[in-house]
């Protein structure tokens, strides 16, 4: 399903999150995780060859990851979109989605764009080419999506030496 290049991105990825339990979306899950679910011994994997309703995504809990891969092109945009912030904001700690950007794939229903997955959160981390056109692996890591900025430290507070020392 995927070419050499974006499949061992992807496994090394699957790799470095070692993630327990998972949850996959799409066809490409079986074969992406194969090697991976060989070496951990206590990894579960819970697959959806469709997108499954927001039901059924509350009777499976939350997942350390959860990949989506051949199925949100497929779905109408506005569907789509509430899927992935119901699984990024309550079902998983990471989550990546493999999406073909452009409008240029005639068999699709909803077209993608970077800003689009860049709105939801999302960071890009790897593109690739698709006969001829272009499709994107993106990661939204709940962990790290928000930094600390640094106005938010109390040096930057008003006068912090006086607090408890004085009350107006």
């Amino acid at each position: 399903m995927y070419k050499e290049t974006e499949q061992s991105e992807l496994k090394s990825l699957i790799q470095k999150i070692q993630p327990k339990q998972i949850l996959s979306i799409g066809p490409a899950g079986q074969e992406l995780f194969t090697d991976y679910l060989e070496s951990c011994q206590h990894c579960t994997l819970v697959e959806f060859a469709i997108p499954p309703t927001l039901d059924e995504l509350d009777q499976q809990g939350r997942f350390d990851l959860v990949f989506i891969s051949h199925v949100l092109e497929r779905m109408p945009k506005q569907e789509a979109e509430q899927l992935i912030a119901r699984l990024r904001d309550l079902h998983c700690n990471r989550l990546i989605v493999v999406i073909p950007i452009g409008t240029d794939w005639s068999e699709h229903v909803s077209y993608w764009q970077q800003s689009d997955l860049l709105g939801l959160g999302f960071s890009l981390l790897a593109e690739f080419h698709s006969n001829q056109r272009l499709a994107h692996i993106y990661a939204f890591d709940f962990a790290s999506y928000k930094t600390t900025p640094d106005w938010l430290n109390n040096s930057y507070w008003a006068n912090p030496e006086l607090f408890d020392k004085y009350w107006w």
